[in-house]
């Protein structure tokens, strides 16, 4: 039987490369894990915008100060979220992340993102 990559041909159908495991429902791929493909590491990071106000950030702010940090101003509150991504290079993991905060994890009308994407 014809290999490629290591990884068996069956008659018809081309291999299946880059893929460990695959898991199907009602006939389609519901999971797929890949294994040669380079990981990077996602860090995301949304903020309210500077116009709204913060009223989680002026309790913390309160807060702060109650504790004696009286030096500490213009507290806001946001959100970290790290994730990994299986990406061919590391513009697409870029491009992941982009969709992953415009679709997801930003609401546009009261928050911002940036996000870095480093090498797993």
């Amino acid at each position: 039987m014809p290999t490629h990559g290591g990884l068996p041909e069956t008659a018809g159908h081309p291999p299946k490369k880059h893929v460990r495991k695959r898991i199907k429902s009602a006939g389609r791929i519901i999971f797929e894990e890949r294994f040669d493909m380079p990981r990077y590491l996602i860090h995301a990071s949304i903020m309210p915008l500077e116009a709204l106000l913060d009223p989680q950030g002026k309790a913390v702010e309160r807060g702060l100060h109650a504790l004696g940090l009286e030096a500490a101003e213009q507290v806001r509150v946001g959100k970290q979220i790290r994730f990994q991504v299986e990406a061919e290079s590391e513009t697409a993991a870029e491009a992941m992340a982009e969709k992953a905060c415009t679709s997801l994890l930003a609401n546009a009308v009261m928050e911002y993102y940036v996000f870095r994407v480093e090498p797993c």
